[in-house]
């Protein structure tokens, strides 16, 4: 079941148009950070901003989700607030 699932995560999230994370990307990003009941200092803004450089982070807005990418050295990866 994991795997038919992860399947179809895989495929999901590369139908989505990812955008690098910058400065400019505040405003949209926070809304969603803010709005969620999840307080973990890895969504905060500064942090996804500040480390996006050395991991690659992106960010895709859909389905009125708020989808983050990243790379870690072992492999690609994301996260739903």
């Amino acid at each position: 079941m994991l795997n038919r699932w992860s399947q179809s995560y895989s495929m999901y999230m590369d139908l989505l148009h990812f955008t690098p994370i910058t400065a400019a990307s505040r405003e949209e990003i926070t809304a969603y950070t803010l709005a969620s009941q999840s307080r973990i200092c890895d969504l905060a803004f500064a942090n996804l901003f500040g480390w996006a450089v050395k991991y690659e982070t992106s960010y895709a807005i859909a389905d009125d989700t708020l989808f983050i990418r990243f790379t870690s050295p072992c492999a690609l990866a994301s996260s739903v607030p």
